[in-house]
């Protein structure tokens, strides 16, 4: 069962397994017939560990008595079943929709992979049952439950390709709906709070992203020489990257009106050397972030959504929201749509510009925006319309 590795909890007792879940990671004991159960988190793993070994002692004192009275459950290693962490090597390396995915997504699904490797490290393919992924999923919010089941579903797809399994686990897990998106929409006078109190960089890039309408994800890959920034012609060419692998992908010139023209312009005069337009200077920087970014002085998606989240509640912005409902930079994209909408702007002209496919998807994005606004209607029924 479990054996001692390196690394911040190197010290832990045999049979313990780590299972991480919203920054809090949880220490799980191994059973002899491979039950599972808690037995603390790292919030007071000196009594966690204290039980482990306890525990450890026990069985090791019963081991002779019950020699062969319990089968163990967990499998062997072998080329036709391995474990978790090189069925996840090989479904990164042979999976072709992989091919197909945007950078961002792929990015993300890659997280997830690698949560399931650290996961169940010595777990091979066949000793999983539903149980097991029912479990690890139960924990989860509705919107994380739908993508990591999908995931799952497809990785383990894949072991059944690969011969390595007969029947999927993930099949008969139950399916779930995401659950109802609760932001809020921005309004101007939030907008202008969090812009006035931005550092540059965050300025920028809120600007940008308003005006221009595009995803977080485009606005931190914005590039002076890619996106063939020309000042002069007051030009911007953006390939929505989300749109890549698209049999039409989304591949638009932007004429930049006077407030968009004006931020590409300041992040293009900026001090710091970076090609990237949503630049800034880190007062430290890890190997391991350096390596996760595109220069060492670009932004990441997820860096600034987190400051943005941040910036947003130290202003007091949407402070009568609960935290759950507060915008996030993301819906930006909506928010700007709509000021096009109220400007004047067709919906076309919209469209174009965000890279929206349906109509339908940009009502989506609009609406909400002003509030419900009631339908007028008359109550003219006049008492000489009666019956007598």
């Amino acid at each position: 069962m479990g054996r001692n590795r390196a690394g911040r909890f190197a010290d832990r007792p045999k049979n313990v397994q780590l299972n991480a879940r919203s920054g809090v990671t949880y220490f799980r004991y191994v059973f002899p017939d491979g039950t599972r159960k808690v037995i603390g988190s790292n919030k007071d793993r000196a009594d966690a560990y204290a039980k482990a070994e306890a525990l450890n002692g026990y069985f090791a004192s019963q081991r002779t008595s019950i020699a062969g009275l319990i089968a163990p459950r967990t499998c062997i290693a072998t080329p036709r079943n391995p474990v978790l962490p090189t069925l996840v090597a090989e479904f990164r390396r042979h999976d072709p929709k992989r091919k197909k995915l945007a950078t961002s997504t792929l990015t993300e699904q890659d997280y997830k992979l690698e949560q399931y490797a650290r996961l169940w490290p010595d777990k091979t393919v066949q000793d999983f049952d539903t149980a097991d992924l029912a479990e690890f999923l139960n924990g989860l919010t509705d919107n994380a439950y739908v993508k990591h089941r999908a995931l799952l579903l497809h990785l383990f797809q894949f072991a059944g390709h690969q011969g390595y399994i007969k029947v999927n686990p993930v099949a008969v897990t139950l399916e779930k709906g995401e659950a109802d998106k609760v932001r809020q929409r921005h309004t101007w006078e939030g907008y202008k709070a969090i812009l006035d109190a931005a550092p540059d960089w965050m300025n920028r890039s809120m600007r940008i992203g308003l005006y221009s309408l595009q995803r977080r994800g485009d606005v931190v890959l914005l590039n002076r020489h890619i996106n063939k920034v020309d000042l002069n012609a007051g030009t911007i060419t953006i390939l929505q990257h989300k749109t890549r692998n698209y049999k039409h992908p989304v591949y638009i010139e932007i004429e930049m009106g006077e407030p968009l023209y004006k931020a590409v312009e300041d992040c293009i005069r900026s001090p710091i050397p970076c090609p990237y337009l949503i630049h800034r200077r880190p007062a430290r920087m890890t190997v391991e972030a350096r390596k996760s970014k595109a220069h060492p002085f670009a932004v990441t998606p997820g860096y600034l959504t987190r400051e943005f989240g941040k910036l947003r509640d130290r202003v007091g912005a949407y402070a009568d929201m609960k935290p759950a409902e507060r915008p996030t930079f993301h819906e930006l994209r909506s928010f700007g749509s709509w000021l096009y909408e109220q400007a004047g702007y067709s919906r076309e002209y919209i469209m174009a510009l965000s890279g929206h496919a349906k109509e339908s998807t940009l009502e989506g994005y609009i609406k909400d925006h002003a509030g419900t606004v009631p339908k007028r209607v008359s109550a003219g029924l006049s008492a000489g319309q009666l019956p007598g």
